[in-house]
């Protein structure tokens, strides 16, 4: 449910009066006669706190203020539109007219528009190509190799406001930027996270050809350059040049001196690639640290990192949406409706929306799943677009999308709410639309509301698709408390094949995650998984599917388990499957099964399950055959697409729950740049704090470099890309060949101390990695079997969590 409004009040915006869902401002005393029931929507808008008429009161004046702001959409190009804070909104002009509109953070209100003409005459040039506004800089970018920088003794942004640019005490200064002279090119803008760094970078287009010149070196070649910031003075640098056309480039806000880069290189015997690089800028050099292919089929036309910068959206001329994510090293390919030219992250990080050049709306989640949207009013009903440039009477384009952010609370999206956009046409109007959330959900927009408005509307499966695209080392708590909501809601429910398979998908996304789920978050929630694992058991064997709860008291081994099912069995007259639920109780130890774990009802679902109850079969893991049984498949949900090669479970080796539609890299080389060094990877761990760059780095490179080029081939990679539309959670069914691989899901993870003296805590486990290392001694030889075993080294060390524990790894196999 949407709600849109457009500021402004020009007769060029036509909204019915039974659009409930759409507002625009009226000047005093219009009147429409083709209108019946214009007066009760008015009132319907002054109860729902939405402006109607704009009031003129001083100091604000803010009806004469709008009128003046529309004038200015009118005749003059908007160069940037940017949300400074979740409450103000500041648009950049050609002429270098700055707009700053003042607004409520939670409902978009409007309450100040400010008109400040300062630098009127003062810029280098009127064909500005980019310009970036920031609370103690402006930057500016030209078309010409020029760029213009204002520096404020004052913050532009205080408690009373936005102050006029002539009352910071600005300096202006204009300079010569690197590059070939009189071309015109598209410059961009970027600013690091420290904000003493500014890269300016240009695309020279394909085919493109040189004049003579007799000294042509790398600084007229270069599209890439850097300069530092220092209080009024600028310094060059680094520069560079990126060989093919560069798409997107911009500083990483986690890591102030890493460059990431969007490439399309179109020269591959005419496929299209993109390649996305991260640079590395140390003593006054680009290095290419990594770099990742991924094949399109169609141009880029734009393409944006989300606020976590461990995914990015590509948004192709051939109406193709392509996700990549940096983690797990894959990527999501889905067909849209119609082409789009504009596309923004919800500060969220769980959707992206993008707009096409008639102002058509668009919605996706993390899996590629269509979000459905409508507008608030009598008869709508959800679509997978929304028409904005419906309610234009001239023919719209789309300048501008962007979504509400909150400034320095970009890296914790949870601590405000952020649910408006803005959408800019072309000489106007603007446009705000809003989301209202609701109070339970505290204006927040990530994945666990999502999850939860999936289930509420019985979109199970876009609820695991959803899931199932999360990472459990980056947002444990958010994936547990989804995989929570998924698992109880379908264990309220009737089970039967599809909520079945719907079940094993959504534990799936713990047990057979396709990134290895770190250590310390498998010690920390695998007790609570095990929870809803033993309930998925006690479900089972309410409708009487006692041949797959075999096969998960197997692997979730523990005693109580194979007692509950040997009862059963029992009453049931199951004489094959009551002897070997009896044997396999019996062959684990009592003293490894707390008693408030030996229950036989199954209507309890709150029991506990321990450590000792999830140790899996001792010896060689043989398991006994049951005879009469043939061999248990879960069959998929009729919805579910086949399309992934079938596999069968294995105790032996390690499977992946890997998302249907993903397409892992091909291949990975090592950096050989300065003498060899492990791959890097990218997105780093956000433990690593934004660091200021060392103080050898800010050097003005003055002289030519003729070997000034990228230094490193970094890491490539390979990721075709196939065609597949919505990303539903897919089981696979299992080929038995022996009774020994059959089998639910993989053991869980147990922590073995020696000896068992104290039971073991997540508060222990934190202690015990932060303590390790810190002890001082010999070391102890590790032991396995009666074996000794080498102590690990370098990055065998780094995988070591708990000194004198040991881990199992987790792997959940779903048949």
């Amino acid at each position: 449910m949407c709600e849109l409004q457009f500021w402004t009040m020009k007769d060029d915006v036509f909204i019915k009066d039974s659009d409930l869902g759409c507002f625009k401002l009226h000047d005093k005393g219009d009147t429409d006669l083709e209108e019946t029931y214009l007066d009760a929507k008015e009132e319907y808008a002054k109860v729902r706190d939405v402006m109607w008429t704009p009031s003129n009161r001083r100091p604000e004046r803010l009806r004469d203020s709008i009128k003046e702001f529309e004038d200015i959409l009118g005749t003059q190009k908007c160069i940037s539109l940017k949300w400074i804070t979740s409450g103000l909104l500041q648009l950049f002009f050609q002429s270098g007219t700055c707009a700053f509109l003042q607004v409520e953070p939670d409902n978009c209100k409007l309450q100040r528009v400010s008109i400040d003409r300062y630098l009127i005459g003062k810029l280098a040039s009127e064909h500005v190509s980019d310009a970036m506004l920031e609370s103690r800089c402006l930057l500016v970018a030209y078309y010409e190799p020029k760029m213009t920088y204002v520096c404020f003794s004052k913050s532009l942004t205080g408690s009373e406001g936005v102050r006029k640019l002539s009352s910071v005490d600005p300096r202006v200064v204009t300079f010569d930027v690197l590059g070939l002279t009189g071309r015109r090119l598209e410059r961009k803008l970027s600013l690091n996270s420290l904000k003493d760094w500014v890269l300016t970078w240009w695309s020279v287009g394909e085919g493109e050809v040189w004049p003579w010149m007799p000294s042509a070196s790398n600084r007229e070649r270069s599209n890439m350059v850097v300069y530092a910031l220092n209080g009024p003075n600028v310094e060059l640098l680094t520069y560079g040049r990126v060989d093919k056309t560069p798409v997107l480039a911009h500083f990483s806000q986690y890591q102030s001196n890493k460059l990431l880069t969007v490439e399309e290189d179109s020269s591959r015997g005419g496929s299209i690639a993109v390649d996305v690089c991260v640079y590395e800028l140390a003593k006054g050099k680009f290095e290419r640290v990594s770099m990742t292919s991924i094949s399109l089929q169609g141009r880029v036309v734009t393409s944006q990192w989300n606020n976590a910068e461990d995914k990015l959206i590509l948004l192709c001329d051939d109406a193709s949406l392509v996700l990549y994510d940096a983690v797990r090293q894959t990527t999501h390919f889905t067909r849209t409706s119609f082409v789009g030219v504009d596309i923004t992250w919800h500060p969220g990080g769980s959707v992206v929306f993008f707009a096409s050049e008639e102002g058509q709306l668009q919605c996706f989640d993390t899996a590629l799943s269509t979000i459905q949207l409508k507008l608030a009013g009598e008869s709508s009903n959800p679509t997978s677009s929304l028409n904005i440039g419906s309610y234009v009477r001239h023919r719209p384009i789309l300048s501008y999308l962007s979504w509400q952010t909150s400034g320095d609370s970009l890296r914790l999206p949870a601590s405000s709410a952020t649910n408006c956009a803005a959408l800019l046409f072309d000489s106007g109007p603007l446009a705000v639309l809003k989301l209202p959330l609701g109070l339970l959900t505290r204006g927040q927009l990530g994945p666990l509301e999502l999850v939860s408005q999936y289930l509420k509307h019985t979109q199970v499966d876009e609820a695991i698709c959803l899931l199932l695209s999360l990472d459990w080392g980056r947002l444990a708590e958010q994936c547990f408390l989804c995989l929570s909501k998924v698992a109880n809601f379908l264990l309220r429910k009737p089970l039967d094949s599809n909520r079945e398979a719907q079940l094993e998908a959504a534990l799936g996304s713990f047990y057979g995650p396709a990134q290895p789920i770190p250590d310390l978050v498998v010690a920390e929630y695998g007790e609570r998984v095990g929870h809803l694992a033993r309930r998925f058991f006690h479900h089972l064997l309410r409708f009487e599917k006692l041949e797959k709860a075999f096969l998960l008291a197997v692997d979730l081994g523990c005693r109580d388990l194979f007692l509950d099912l040997h009862h059963l069995a029992t009453r049931k007259g199951e004489n094959a499957l009551m002897e070997v639920a009896l044997r396999r109780a019996n062959a684990l130890k009592p003293n490894r099964v707390l008693s408030d774990c030996d229950s036989a009802d199954f209507n309890d679902s709150s029991s506990e399950l321990t450590d000792d109850c999830c140790s899996s079969d001792e010896g060689n893991g043989a398991r006994c055959a049951i005879p009469g049984i043939s061999p248990v498949q879960t069959m998929p949900p009729p919805n579910f697409s086949s399309c992934r090669p079938r596999a069968h479970t294995n105790l032996t080796s390690a499977s992946s729950h890997q998302l249907p539609g993903q397409h892992i890299a091909a291949s990975v080389s090592n950096v050989t740049s300065g003498g060899g060094s492990a791959s890097y990877r990218w997105p780093p761990s956000r433990a690593v704090p934004v660091t200021r760059a060392p103080e050898e780095d800010l050097i003005d490179l003055s002289d030519d470099y003729e070997d000034h080029e990228f230094t490193s081939d970094g890491i490539r990679l390979s990721v075709p890309v196939g065609v597949h539309h919505a990303l539903p959670p897919r089981t696979v069914a299992a080929v038995v060949t022996t009774p020994t691989q059959r089998s639910v899901i993989r053991p869980i993870p147990r922590i073995v101390r020696h000896p068992p003296e104290h039971p073991e805590t997540a508060q222990s486990l934190a202690v015990d990695v932060y303590n390790y290392g810190a002890e001082t001694g010999p070391a102890v030889p590790r032991r396995e079997n009666g074996l000794a075993v080498d102590p690990p080294t370098g990055e065998e060390q780094s995988e070591e969590i708990l000194q004198g524990q040991t881990i199992q790894c987790v792997h959940f196999g779903v048949v």
